[in-house]
């Protein structure tokens, strides 16, 4: 008995949405994941390498899901113009201390913040504001504003 042999012709408009398919597919792999910037920056003399937050979608996520920082890690949201901005650690797993700036001086900070309690509503969840307006915001360890001395009106330099 022979076999029937099967011919397989690929239209035109076939070939098109399949390699439509497989670019929307990459693009997809590509952009699933929040990519950040980085910059690195001079805080009393010990540099930090920092996650730029610049966009809505990154600056509402921010560090929340992440399971920590290191001793000279930060997150550096910038904000679209001075206000006074508040934060909180909703979905946080570790704490921070955050600190207001106004162009690259300090102007605010809250030390030591804890990570909101899991499952609290957010409308329960403690917010931290500046009681200054600012244009940046920087989260780094809980602890790194003691252990180096940091106060309102130090600033932060550029380290590229």
């Amino acid at each position: 008995m022979a076999k029937d042999k099967k011919i397989i012709i690929f239209s035109p408009t076939g070939i098109a949405i399949g390699a439509g398919l497989v670019f929307i597919f990459f693009v997809f792999l590509y952009f699933r994941g929040t990519s950040y910037a980085t910059a690195k920056f001079l805080l009393h003399d010990e540099i930090f390498t920092a996650r730029i937050a610049d966009t809505d979608d990154k600056r509402t996520l921010g560090l929340s899901g992440t399971s920590g920082l290191g001793k000279n890690e930060a997150m550096v949201f910038k904000m679209p113009g001075l206000n006074r901005y508040s934060f909180w650690m909703k979905d946080m797993q570790y704490p921070l201390d955050i600190l207001w700036l106004k162009g690259n001086t300090i102007v605010d900070m809250a030390p030591r913040v804890p990570p909101a309690p899991i499952g609290a509503p957010d409308d329960q969840i403690q917010k931290y504001t500046s009681r200054l307006d600012a244009d940046i915001v920087v989260e780094v360890v809980s602890g790194t504003v003691d252990r180096l001395g940091v106060k309102i009106g130090d600033e932060i330099k550029d380290a590229q």
